[in-house]
């Protein structure tokens, strides 16, 4: 089954009319073309699928089923021409913005969300798309370990996250994210890379795209650690190689949040975030590895897994790694 039937198959279970599609991602994956904007609509009946495009977007899509417009106000025109009134309609849209555009000239129809369908249908990736997942994830951890091979006393944050990027471009991909953390900037996830010197610790949370397709890998490099620092990456390491254990077909994804929850609260630390999260066209997707996902692993799903522990004020120690669900078990990426 091809993924356009796919959707159509979304379509008939929910006994809808139309399917409308507004997102970045989910158009890349049902036509492979990649638009920078939320410009283009894909509409789904019972018959036929259709792309909706501004003309500015017209090279990208001489072959396919095409409607062209010039104008918010004539694909409004467009979308009311095409959509009977009083439909049923789902929706997988990225913007709040698109979906009061939807609503208020689809007034008269009853709109669905689709969106966690259309994630589930992208959790589980194809050969090809595994490959280019491989492919970022590889680009990803050499440029990390350049990066880090780079460092010298007194360097900053931001000055090895260019060396990070321009690893990453020289290789043909693109960065999606670069965070470089060092010492008490590191017990903030997700903290700014800024002009800070780098002593005693870092974490390098990396995601580097290769075709369209994500990759995201952290590491905490210990240059000179207190025995407090050592016991900590060594309770996150055991507890992300807990959690990857327990991968999979048919083991339910908060099994392997509570892995690795177990081990950092036994050793008495806090867990202030989930385990992981699906990787692929989107750096954040299905499936969801948290306490309270309703997620099945299935053949073929790639996510990460990325315990942490952050001291405040103090440090933090993150370990991430991309897993790709085999038949019978795992493989890191």
């Amino acid at each position: 089954m091809d993924r356009h039937e796919y959707v159509k198959k979304i379509l008939n279970e929910k006994g809808l009319d139309y399917i409308i599609i507004n997102s970045i991602s989910a158009i890349k994956y049902f036509t492979d073309f990649s638009f920078s904007d939320n410009t283009t609509y894909i509409i789904v009946d019972r018959e036929n699928t259709h792309l909706l495009v501004n003309e500015l977007n017209e090279a990208y899509s001489k072959s396919m089923n095409v409607k062209k417009y010039g104008s918010t106000e004539e694909l409004a025109e467009i979308l009311i021409d095409m959509v009977s009134s009083k439909s049923k309609v789902g929706f997988c849209i990225d913007s709040y913005e698109s979906f009061k555009f939807i609503e208020k000239i689809l007034n008269d129809s009853t709109l669905l969300d689709i969106k966690e369908d259309v994630l589930k249908l992208q959790s589980i990736k194809e050969i090809s798309e595994i490959e280019k997942i491989r492919t970022a994830t590889n680009i990803t951890k050499n440029a990390i370990s350049y990066g880090f091979s780079k460092f010298k006393d007194g360097m900053t944050e931001k000055e090895i996250a260019i060396e990070i990027k321009n690893y990453i471009i020289s290789k043909g991909a693109d960065y999606a994210f670069c965070h470089v953390q060092g010492d008490e900037n590191s017990s903030i996830p997700h903290h700014n890379t800024n002009e800070t010197p780098i002593k005693r610790i870092v974490v390098m949370d990396v995601g580097a795209t290769y075709k369209g397709y994500s990759s995201d890998i952290t590491r905490t490099f210990l240059i000179s650690p207190d025995e407090e620092m050592k016991k900590i990456y060594n309770v996150v390491k055991e507890a992300q190689q807990n959690a990857i254990e327990k991968i999979k077909p048919g083991v339910k994804a908060k099994e392997l949040d509570k892995a690795a929850r177990e081990i950092i609260e036994s050793a008495g630390y806090r867990y202030i975030h989930s385990t992981g999260h699906g990787i692929g066209l989107d750096t954040k997707c299905g499936p969801k590895i948290s306490k309270k996902s309703c997620d099945i692993l299935k053949e073929n799903m790639v996510f990460t897994i990325e315990p942490g522990i952050y001291l405040s004020g103090k440090f933090g120690v993150r370990v991430e790694d991309v897993v790709l669900v085999k038949k019978e078990g795992y493989e890191i990426l």
